[in-house]
């Protein structure tokens, strides 16, 4: 689908995944993109909702948090399950058997809920993740709007 408005590039026939690339050279040059995937060679799908990489100061490790979806995934939508999961430096992949449900939508919740837009950040007594969000469109209305869900916060433990 193509937004006239936004002038995006997002074609009908594309999988709705995230896309990677690397530079070896300081960004002079790349490799082609490809679709990001599992260190099992899977790709995941997931909505073009934003998603974000953090290095946990507790343990050293890369982790990357965001929306993974179904193959049915298509455009910014759905918003839901959000996830996190360790990242494989070494071959820049997801590590799929870190793959953890920070939360998903819930019975009564909108299938327009989302879980993408968060902010995030390390105790620093405790190395630990602490992530805050507002339930967007979290409950469908009679008119045929959505209405929130209230902010949530979750704690989340970095192994040492």
């Amino acid at each position: 689908m193509q937004s006239e408005a936004w002038k995006t590039r997002v074609e009908d026939h594309m999988p709705p995944v995230k896309w990677y690339t690397f530079s070896d050279d300081g960004g002079r040059t790349f490799t082609p993109l490809m679709p990001w995937h599992f260190d099992t060679r899977e790709f995941f799908y997931s909505s073009s909702s934003l998603s974000r990489l953090l290095r946990s100061e507790k343990n050293g490790r890369l982790y990357w948090i965001g929306n993974v979806t179904g193959p049915n995934a298509c455009g910014n939508g759905p918003r839901w399950p959000l996830y996190i999961c360790e990242v494989d430096e070494t071959y820049g992949v997801l590590k799929k058997d870190t793959l953890t449900v920070i939360d998903t939508r819930g019975a009564g919740e909108s299938a327009r809920v989302e879980f993408s837009n968060f902010d995030v950040y390390q105790d620093r007594e405790n190395g630990n993740l602490e992530m805050v969000f507002t339930k967007r469109n979290a409950y469908d209305t009679p008119d045929g709007g959505t209405a929130s869900g209230g902010i949530w916060k979750y704690h989340i433990i970095f192994p040492d």
